[in-house]
């Protein structure tokens, strides 16, 4: 299980800690302050914890994209070498 699955399945129980609010925060999420506060006092519900996933997804998307983007770059200018 990585950390962002237990970050969740913590959520899920409703038994959340500060180690999660530090993980999130660590891996990169936007954490609204509203939600910081459910997650400290252990009482998030199910719509904040698809918030999370949401949020958690958009920032592993606009970090893998820019690379993505590269990749592609490098595949067309060696089609276009071998032309």
């Amino acid at each position: 299980m990585t950390d962002f699955e237990r970050v969740i399945s913590h959520m899920q129980q409703g038994t959340t800690y500060s180690w999660d609010l530090t993980t999130l925060l660590g891996l990169g999420v936007a954490v609204p302050r509203s939600l910081r506060d459910h997650l400290l006092g252990g009482r998030t519900t199910l719509d904040e914890e698809a918030e999370i996933r949401s949020i958690y997804a958009r920032r592993l998307f606009l970090d893998v994209l820019p690379r993505a983007r590269a990749l592609a770059r490098n595949v067309t200018q060696r089609k276009g070498r071998r032309g």
